[in-house]
């Protein structure tokens, strides 16, 4: 093969400017693959769970038809945590109630220092037993614990589904990621550009 063409260089300069416009470090996590049963740890795409007191983690189907989520083993039940690893700015996860009571959800974002960035909260009344996403964006975040509290002397009995973390708060601008589409077709129009000014 010998020297590539120009539009051959510039479609794979508009690729690799295309792939590296994603964000390697996003990942969203359901838990379908955690496997049943207690475990001290649960690891999967760079994100760590456990407890905050050292009791094991265990699958939870909520609902018939629904697939797996995340908890805490013990009674009461402890909070959980999330250590995550590569630059970390925004992450979010779904919890739900089992126990038909109301309690005080949260999501806090600490840094690398267990200095609290920030929380998320959200106050769940009686029987609300649906998922509840809180959020959190913070520059730095190297783990994050969620769960929930109740105002009684019962346990609260929350479980968490969706977990998601990225590099950048996808709801603000400097989040978004060009859509594949639009990447391709600058990409085309680049290709296209070079290929009418070498024919000139």
């Amino acid at each position: 093969m010998g020297r590539p063409t120009y539009l051959q260089s510039t479609l794979r300069l508009a690729l690799a400017a295309s792939l590296g416009a994603f964000s390697a470090s996003a990942a969203l996590i359901d838990f379908s693959s955690m496997p049943a049963g207690p475990a001290a740890s649960y690891t999967e795409s760079g994100a760590t769970f456990v407890t905050t007191t050292g009791v094991n983690i265990t699958t939870a189907t909520p609902f018939v038809g629904e697939g797996q989520s995340l908890q805490a083993t013990g009674h009461p039940m402890p909070t959980l945590r999330a250590n995550l690893t590569g630059p970390v700015g925004y992450v979010s996860v779904e919890l739900g109630d089992l126990g038909d009571d109301a309690d005080l959800l949260f999501l806090e974002a600490y840094d690398v220092n267990d200095q609290l960035l920030g929380q998320s909260t959200l106050q769940t009344q009686v029987s609300n037993m649906m998922l509840n996403e809180l959020s959190v964006s913070f520059a730095n975040i190297s783990y994050v614990i969620f769960g929930g509290s109740t105002p009684n002397s019962s346990s609260s009995s929350v479980y968490a589904d969706n977990f998601f973390f990225d590099e950048f708060d996808p709801n603000t601008s400097g989040g978004e990621v060009p859509e594949p589409a639009t990447v391709a077709l600058f990409a085309a129009g680049l290709a296209a550009f070079g290929f009418i000014r070498r024919r000139r």
